[in-house]
This record gives C-alpha cells, structure tokens and sequence, in this order.
C-alpha cells in the first residue's frame, strides 16, 4: 500500500489553508497512510494543527534553526531524505511548494508534476496548461515516486476533529550555505490573503482607469460584505482562475479558495 508525505505550509504560527486540501488530494490516490511534515524551528504548535486534519495518519516535526525562515534551498535536502519510503510527495501549489518541490524533485532525479487539479487514478491526473484554458491528462510510472504540488482551488479543505499522533524525527541533511534569510517586507493591511478570502472582486477594463478602483473598494462597506481580496484580471488569471472571468471583458464574479502565500505587498529578500 502507499504511503504520501505532505510537505506543511505555514507562517511560523498558523498551518496554511493548502495544507489541508493536500490531504483531501491524498485520500484520492487511496493511500494507506498519509504524513504531513512539519519543518520549522519551532513546530510544535503547527503540528498540532495538522495532527486535527481528518485524514492524516501521522504528523512529522522536524526542528532546526535553519529552519525559521521557509527558504527552498534549505528545506530541500532535508524533504529528500524525509522522502525515503514514500511513494508520493505533495506540496500546495502556491508560492511556498512551486518554490520548494521543483528542487526535491531534481534532488531526487524525478520529473514534477505540477498543478495537479484531478486524481482519476493513483496514477493518472489531470492538471490546467495555457493558463488554465486547457486541461491536459497526464500519467506517471508506478516505479516512480511521484513529486507534485497540488492546484488547492480544485480540492475542498480537509475536515477536522483529527488526532494523528505527532513524533519529532531528524535528518542528516547537509544544508547549503550559499542562501540565507535577509529580510522580509510586508505592507500591513487588514484584507485576507487571497487563498483565504472566499471573494475576489475583479476589475480591469471594465474599469477603464485605475482611478476608478475605489468603485471596488467601496464594496467593503457593503452590508454583510464577505472577505475578500481585490485583484486585476490579469494577476487573478496568474493564479489559475481564469475561468471565473469573461474572456472577452472584466465582469465581476466571485472566485473562491484562490491560492497565495504571500500578504499583498509583501516581498521576502534572499540572497
């Protein structure tokens, strides 16, 4: 029987919302048991949270110094070697996993793929291509483990009342030392990140300026206005979404679990 490894997303504190439809996408490929690992310096809160996801068998924590900042370059060799007798390996698909599983995947000499958006089989997927205009239909070898980042929009949020037992491990791992953490610049604001606001308003020529952009912000003294998160056509099309937009004019539509990492505004510096 197989077994998957979800690599968690999270800010320090807060499991990210992806996490949880990674595990919706794993009980699709009828694994026997589904992991989810944690790599933070200080993970014990986060694993908590992930071991109350409905689904996982088994949290791992994996606690290093290094390991405070989610940087790809350094998170990479230890997922390798967390990998070892695991048949598949997801991550979200937001800026956290495009970042991360690209490099566990040429670490481990496997191709990736990416967006998975549909399990037919433990083997078949179907994943958006063009911008999300055409689906394509992709097969894996069963020989192969399989590396792929998971499309969150296409997957409800797993359920909780969970309790998956949490074990600390450790890898020996040699860490690059050529990237390390300078700085992070976030615009505070009290808008949602858009994978948790459950509208997006959209507008770009329909708008005809960008003056006119305080029509949307207006929206938020609505009554009984929901969360949501404004975004241009084209940066919502960027996100997998286009199929929520008129193609030929910017409506508004609501588009709901659009995926990010990152507050807006927020630039992370590395080097």
């Amino acid at each position: 029987m197989s077994r998957v490894l979800i690599i968690a997303d999270h800010d320090g504190n807060q499991l990210g919302s992806g996490t949880s439809r990674c595990v919706t996408a794993a009980a699709k490929l009828g694994a026997a048991e589904v992991h989810v690992a944690v790599l933070a310096a200080s993970g014990g809160a986060i694993a908590a949270q992930a071991a109350e996801l409905a689904g996982v068998s088994k949290v791992l924590v994996v606690e290093r110094a290094e390991n405070a900042h989610l940087l790809a370059a350094v998170l990479a060799p230890q997922v390798v070697k967390l990998a070892a007798g695991y048949e598949y390996v997801l991550a979200p698909a937001n800026t956290f996993g495009k970042d991360l599983l690209p490099r566990v995947a040429a670490l481990l000499g496997v191709g990736q793929v990416s967006d998975l958006m549909f399990v037919e089989s433990a083997h078949r997927f179907r994943r958006p291509t063009y911008a999300g205009n055409a689906i394509v239909t992709i097969e894996s070898p069963p020989e192969v483990k399989l590396v792929a980042t998971v499309r969150t929009a296409s997957f409800a949020a797993a359920g909780g009342g969970g309790s998956a037992p949490v074990e600390g491990v450790s890898t020996d791992a040699v860490l690059p030392t050529h990237t390390r953490f300078v700085s992070i610049n976030a615009a505070k604001t009290d808008r949602p990140e858009l994978q948790s606001a459950s509208r997006v308003v959209s507008g770009g020529r329909a708008l005809a300026s960008s003056d006119n952009f305080h029509l949307i912000y207006a929206l938020r003294s609505a009554p009984r206005a929901p969360r949501w998160m404004p975004a241009t056509c084209r940066a919502t099309c960027r996100l997998g979404r286009p199929e929520r937009l008129s193609p030929r004019s910017c409506t508004w539509r609501s588009a709901s679990r659009v995926r990010s990492s990152t507050s807006p505004g927020s630039r992370m510096r590395v080097q």
